[in-house]
């Protein structure tokens, strides 16, 4: 199961190529069963675009936008093809369904596209209103996340991969008796809501001195519960997972930025040399071969 490594770097590479926002729902906890296919793919779980981001930093709009997992599942349910979606603030997204034997297990979501201007800015002027958040600041947080550069067709046709790794993964864990065959869904209003409240908060201070403490403080539950599920459902701790997402962002850096330490500095390591041996761990080359390696393969 080498091929995780290179479905990260083909969502990369979609990202900047074609200015897609991809994200991976994950329905009934399948991924976090390899390590590995977790270290690389999960960075890719929560939705990053900063229209989405931006929204989830009201603690209630997160707890709906999170409530929204059961709905997706539904709309999977009815569908055998991709179709696109838009949510109650107005944000669009392709959805590629993954099934096993006729059952939804997982999701690909795309989005970076507009479907309809009106219909955005009547969710947003909507939404705004109800949660008191300042329109123009949801606005221009959703013209930045309009990033894409080519058709729905195309979308489809480029993404349909990272489906297909899913289901060939999946498929693996059940010939390996490892999950069911009819997915057990994670409890959406409980558990879900809050591994997408821990996520969306290290995903916010990824680049600051961040602990397990300040997330439970944020949340207002101990922290030994949010160790606790966290590590249940998605199988490495919390500072683990926080160096994830460090690498992930680095990973893109490297890409614009040539100097190290700023990279370092920007995504919260500590220090250049403990940078180098942490993304040494997780990508399995320093963050200078990372960078030559990317640019050799354009």
């Amino acid at each position: 199961m080498n091929s995780y490594k290179w479905i990260a770097e083909y969502i990369e590479y979609l990202n900047s190529t074609y200015g897609l926002i991809v994200s991976i729902r994950d329905f009934c906890g399948f991924m976090p069963k390899s390590s590995a296919v977790a270290n690389a793919l999960l960075p890719y779980c929560i939705h990053t675009s900063p229209f989405c981001m931006y929204i989830k930093e009201d603690v209630t709009m997160l707890d709906r936008c999170a409530s929204q997992g059961r709905i997706l599942i539904q709309k999977c349910k009815q569908h055998d093809s991709p179709f696109v979606t838009t949510c109650y603030c107005g944000y669009s997204d392709l959805v590629i369904p993954v099934k096993f034997n006729g059952e939804v297990v997982a999701a690909v979501c795309v989005g970076g596209f507009e479907v309809s201007r009106e219909t955005a800015e009547k969710r947003i002027a909507k939404q705004a209103q109800r949660y008191c958040r300042p329109v123009e600041v949801l606005k221009a947080n959703y013209e930045k996340s309009i990033t894409c550069k080519t058709s729905l067709l195309n979308i489809q046709k480029t993404c349909s991969v990272i489906s297909d790794f899913l289901l060939m993964y999946y498929s693996m864990l059940h010939a390996s008796g490892l999950v069911d065959a009819v997915p057990k869904y994670m409890d959406v209003p409980a558990t879900l809501n809050l591994l997408n409240s821990i996520d969306h908060f290290i995903h916010t201070h990824y680049s600051s001195n961040i602990h397990v403490e300040d997330i439970a403080a944020h949340l207002n539950c101990s922290r030994s519960y949010v160790s606790h599920i966290f590590k249940q459902n998605m199988n490495r701790s919390i500072p683990t997972y926080i160096n994830e997402v460090r690498v992930s962002h680095a990973k893109r850096m490297l890409l614009e930025e040539s100097n190290i330490t700023k990279v370092s500095e920007a995504c919260g390591f500590a220090s250049p040399s403990y940078f180098s041996s942490i993304f040494t761990k997780y990508v399995g080359m320093s963050p200078s071969q990372y960078r030559r390696s990317f640019y050799e393969m354009q």
